[in-house]
């Protein structure tokens, strides 16, 4: 006689788990979800259990992906897929977890990079990431495109005279006057 937990133990682990987990079978159906796949995805268990996993299963390492939630509300999520062979069927196991506040501050750190906090204009990692891709875009499609180069006069003598608040005011209201001749789809 084995001694160890037993099945109780386990499936009280897996339902007590923070991150979603959700069993699915060879026809890609959804054959055990835990509670905290009904919070993920903001449905009853028994809306989840029976019904098509609509996202890829393939074990490829962790992923992200965008869960449709029906309240609305974005939620972004790590994915990892695991097979495990369990009397004579092979299912997967999907572990879910909430990533989405880290999503959403990277997203916010990768535009504060290439970003000017002051203008909100384009800084120079901005500029030549996005020209570079412009130039890639115009050579491959055979179009040309234009470069133009401003530059503010005298802003050190305004800054040394009036002070970096009104040198401040000076590239803000510049960068107003840009926003306003160009088009939001040019960099």
């Amino acid at each position: 006689m084995e001694i160890g937990p037993s099945d109780d133990f386990y499936r009280d682990l897996v339902e007590h788990i923070v991150d979603a987990i959700i069993v699915v079978d060879d026809n890609r159906q959804v054959y055990f979800a835990n509670p905290a796949a009904a919070g993920l995805f903001a449905r009853p268990i028994s809306q989840i259990m029976g019904v098509p996993f609509g996202y890829p299963i393939s074990g490829n390492g962790p992923q992200e992906v965008e869960i449709v939630r029906p309240d609305g509300l974005p939620c972004i999520a790590e994915m990892r897929v695991e097979k495990a062979p369990f009397r004579g069927k092979t299912y997967h196991v999907v572990s879910l977890r909430d990533i989405t506040e880290l999503a959403l501050q990277r997203e916010e750190l990768n535009t504060l990079s290439l970003m000017d906090g002051l203008t909100g204009l384009y800084n120079r990692r901005g500029f030549f990431t996005l020209a570079n891709l412009q130039r890639k875009t115009a050579y491959r499609n055979e179009q040309c495109f234009a470069l133009f180069y401003i530059d503010l006069d005298g802003l050190k003598q305004i800054n040394d005279t009036y002070g970096h608040t009104i040198g401040d005011q000076a590239l803000q209201e510049t960068a107003a006057l840009l926003r306003k001749t160009f088009r939001e789809t040019d960099i």
